[in-house]
């Protein structure tokens, strides 16, 4: 019992002698990098700021598809392994999300069924529980799942989106044509998941 006290005094002195440890003690847990979609359903600008706090917030003008441009506010923006664009439906007012997005070669944001990006195809189809479709490569719009064929990411709270990025021979599998993720032009194309999203249909 001694013992035990002792040691419990000796680690408050060190917390009182090092303001930094104290900070750390008091400060809040992290918010679990969940891309679910109840995470984001009724998130507004307020209730992003209280989860992820005000400075970590952005208001930023990203590129989109054929030269377009749309505004999102960017979570964490500097940060690549937990930055995250909210695109509002009204974004002076940083109201009513339309869609959340992660992208890039990896991210410590994890969506239903566990997806995430750097996933293979098969790694995918098996958390989907069968094959997809999705369009072919090399075009803007290429790489996008368009059908989860009533799979298990075929959510009713929210519209997952997905695309990939070849990392072997897609020529087999490019342009305007839609591909079975389990076909075999889909496995020469070798695929990873790029991006990852959830829509949320206007109620």
């Amino acid at each position: 019992m001694r013992n035990f006290v002792f040691v419990s005094v000796c680690a408050l002195a060190l917390v009182a002698c090092n303001p930094q440890a104290q900070q750390e003690a008091d400060a809040p847990a992290e918010a679990p990098l969940d891309l679910a979609c109840a995470a984001f359903a009724d998130a507004n600008g307020d209730s992003l700021a209280q989860r992820f706090g005000a400075d970590n917030l952005r208001d930023e003008t990203l590129p989109g598809v054929e030269g377009d441009e749309y505004q999102a506010t960017v979570v964490y923006p500097d940060d690549r392994a937990r930055r995250i664009e909210v695109v509002w439906r009204d974004h002076a007012a940083r109201s009513g999300v339309w869609q959340v997005t992660v992208s890039g070669d990896s991210s410590g944001w994890t969506g239903p069924s566990g997806v995430a990006l750097g996933m293979s195809i098969d790694q995918i189809q098996a958390a989907n529980g069968g094959p997809f479709t999705v369009t072919g490569f090399g075009w803007d719009m290429g790489g996008w799942v368009v059908d989860w064929r009533s799979g298990a990411l075929a959510q009713n709270g929210c519209r997952i989106g997905m695309r990939f990025q070849p990392r072997g021979d897609y020529s087999g599998a490019a342009g305007d044509v839609r591909f079975a993720s389990d076909s075999a032009e889909m496995r020469a194309a070798d695929p990873r998941v790029m991006e990852l999203s959830l829509g949320y249909p206007e109620q």
